[in-house]
């Protein structure tokens, strides 16, 4: 991995992880608990789940209208009850809760006892007031008061239950207590009563408190530190039967039109059912009555589905690895594809939690949810505002010596520019301006940098259409290079393109220059390819992505040629065979360049592959026989084709250069060891 790449990955894991740790330590100082279970309310709205072991009877309006009026419910008519408790008890109900206080005392207060101890399946309430928090936890909670039934009531009752709820902050009804304590008593729950009565149980728990259970008919009950336990809701009762109790109306049942048989062998919990009442609390998926909770507890209780917080190390891992998958994915994909799998896992965290629902775990649907979120939109700002920044400050930067392309790949991976020195096969490219001087001479200095700017600029937009790197400028010069940072493997073809195309681009200025009166220009331009050091190079105050090496050196010794040839283009001969057929060339000479005592071989680069004129075709036939002759020292014969070749195109500088060396040859002739090398004395 880049060492620019490793370096963002840490600073994006490093982002992530500090974002997973604020979370987690919020999360562990239990900040926004009402935040953390709102969440989790989705995972009940589902369809309800039909009880086989319990039944409501509501005192819905139509009933308190037609049996009760406007008595106190404190007075309930203990007759109407009586018969209601024969009525369900004759039909096969196995317990009658009745969430109901009869604290007055009436007339008919005997009739109702009689009919509690005669069906001796009858749980009653109990309402306390005034909580407390217990001194040192766990422990139930203490209430001061407590409101209760008549005493012979009670006594003559199976069983006692309180009905307090415990909303969460936000109002919702999430847990109930089981037991709770009052003057040194502990009263059980009202839906823990009826439970263990249903199974039988000759008290509502087996034993006290272990490891946060508490034991209830072979069963473990999951409790918090207040003896509080998590209603696994079922659904509510409806009155057309759809919801997940049977439901009857009290009305119905004292005047025999209700169907008794949805009572058989189960807790039929009885209580109000009517807005008029104000016995509403909010369940998490909705309004419930009073009634309803405690069915809904007690359905918990027997059908042992316990749900459970998931354990802190599970949570503190989630947050972490949600924290830090974006990161991941910030760094490996662009920002909307990331996002796509930020939203994906998302969706895949709530798979997983409504799974682990099901199965009696709750997953904390806040803190590791929040820090994907928080984690993907920090660490997407971030890129944009300092990463993104810090590349297109870069590109602006790099526009200016690379071509477009290779720019936006260091801009991606700017330790392609701090390489300090790697060995690799390259093409170099220098080229400079004939007659320049003299030039500079006839023109104001402004004109002349106007001059000398448009030249530049059009010949480093041929550069950069081939995926050149300017390396510099010097004066009216130009050094390139290819194959770096970037690999090109067809670097070589690549110079020898833009090198033909620089001379087109000339032609095509010089047309123009010359409509504006400025003296014509020509250039030379050298190429060569071999194994070039290059890097980062300089001190630690200034540096420079260059080249170094003889084969760098060659080529501008090669650019330096055309002056003694008369040519525009030069390459080596490594050029030429790294190139391949892709161009036609002319053989110039065997030269030892200054500073080499080796000779290497030089071509002209004259144009892409195939034919060229009739004209020029027939040049280089004469120029290729005259240079047969020359090597074979007939230096006559050599010296009348290259006239020949002159008289063709009297322009073609390296047939005068060799006539001229004929006739020298002819009058003079080389010793005996020559072998054809030319010796080049200057740069």
């Amino acid at each position: 991995m880049p060492r620019r790449e490793s370096q963002r990955l840490r600073r994006l894991l490093g982002l992530a992880t500090a974002v997973a740790a604020l979370l987690s330590v919020a999360y562990l100082l239990e900040l926004q608990p009402d935040w953390q279970a709102a969440p989790t309310n989705v995972f009940f709205r589902r369809p309800p789940e039909r009880s086989t072991r319990i039944a409501v009877v509501g005192i819905d309006a139509r009933s308190h209208e037609a049996l009760i009026g406007n008595r106190p419910t404190a007075a309930y008519p203990r007759d109407l009850f009586a018969r209601l408790v024969e009525q369900l008890t004759a039909a096969g109900a196995r317990v009658v809760a009745l969430d109901v206080l009869f604290e007055l005392e009436t007339p008919d207060d005997a009739v109702l006892a009689q009919a509690f101890g005669q069906a001796g399946n009858v749980v009653l309430a109990a309402a306390a007031e005034d909580p407390r928090d217990p001194a040192q936890r766990p422990a139930p909670i203490t209430y001061e008061a407590l409101a209760e039934s008549l005493p012979p009531l009670v006594a003559t009752a199976a069983a006692e239950g309180h009905v307090n709820v415990t909303p969460d902050r936000d109002g919702v009804v999430r847990a109930v207590p089981l037991l709770i304590e009052h003057a040194d008593r502990q009263l059980p729950s009202l839906s823990l009563a009826a439970a263990a009565r249903y199974l039988r149980r000759p008290t509502p728990l087996d034993g006290p408190l272990q490891d946060g259970h508490l034991p209830f008919a072979g069963r473990e009950i999951p409790v918090d530190d207040l003896y509080r336990f998590r209603i696994n809701y079922a659904g509510a009762a409806t009155a057309d039967g759809s919801g997940a109790f049977p439901f009857l109306s009290l009305v119905d049942v004292l005047d025999g039109t209700a169907d008794l048989s949805a009572v058989r062998d189960r807790i039929v919990f009885v209580g109000p059912w009517s807005d008029r009442f104000k016995d509403e609390q909010e369940g998490p998926s909705g309004k419930l009555y009073g009634v309803e909770i405690h069915a809904n507890a007690a359905e918990t209780l027997l059908r042992g589905s316990f749900l459970v917080p998931a354990p802190h190390g599970v949570t503190l891992a989630s947050i972490f690895l949600l924290a830090l998958l974006p990161a991941l994915l910030i760094w490996r994909l662009r920002p909307a594809w990331a996002g796509l799998a930020c939203c994906g896992l998302l969706a895949a965290y709530f798979v997983v939690a409504s799974e682990a629902f099901e199965r009696g775990t709750i997953l904390n649907m806040l803190y590791p949810p929040l820090a994907l979120v928080l984690a993907f939109v920090g660490l997407t700002g971030y890129q944009v505002v300092f990463e993104q920044a810090a590349r297109r400050a870069l590109r602006r930067v790099l526009n200016r010596y690379l071509s477009p392309a290779v720019a936006e790949a260091v801009a991606r991976d700017p330790d392609r520019l701090e390489l300090g020195g790697e060995l690799r096969t390259m093409t170099v490219l220098f080229s400079d301006i004939r007659g320049f001087t003299t030039v500079s001479e006839q023109m104001a200095p402004r004109a002349l940098v106007t001059l000398l700017n448009e030249y530049l600029a059009a010949m480093v937009e041929v550069l950069f259409r081939h995926g050149g790197v300017l390396d510099k400028y010097m004066g009216d010069a130009i050094m390139a290079f290819w194959n770096a940072p970037l690999t090109q493997p067809e670097h070589a073809r690549l110079a020898c393109a833009t090198a033909l195309d620089m001379l087109a681009e000339l032609d095509r200025l010089r047309a123009d220059w010359q409509a504006r009166g400025v003296p014509p220009l020509d250039i030379g331009i050298g190429l060569n390819t071999g194994p070039m050091v290059f890097g980062d190079m300089g001190s630690p105050l200034r540096t420079d992505f260059t080249v170094l090496g003889d084969s760098v050196n060659l080529g501008s010794r090669l650019e330096g040629l055309n002056k003694e040839y008369g040519t525009r283009v030069i390459v080596g001969a490594s050029t030429r065979e790294a190139a391949g057929d892709a161009y036609r060339y002319r053989f110039l000479d065997l030269v030892a360049v200054k500073g080499k005592t080796e000779p290497v071989a030089i071509y002209e680069l004259l144009a892409p592959a195939g034919p060229l004129p009739s004209e020029r075709e027939e040049l280089l036939a004469v120029y290729a026989r005259a240079l047969e002759a020359y090597r074979a020292q007939d230096w006559a014969g050599a010296a009348a084709l290259f006239a020949r070749a002159l008289a063709l195109d009297p322009t073609d500088g390296p047939s005068r250069l060799y006539r001229e060396r004929a006739e020298q040859y002819a009058a003079a002739p080389p010793p005996r060891t020559w072998d054809g090398v030319y010796v080049a004395t200057h740069k």
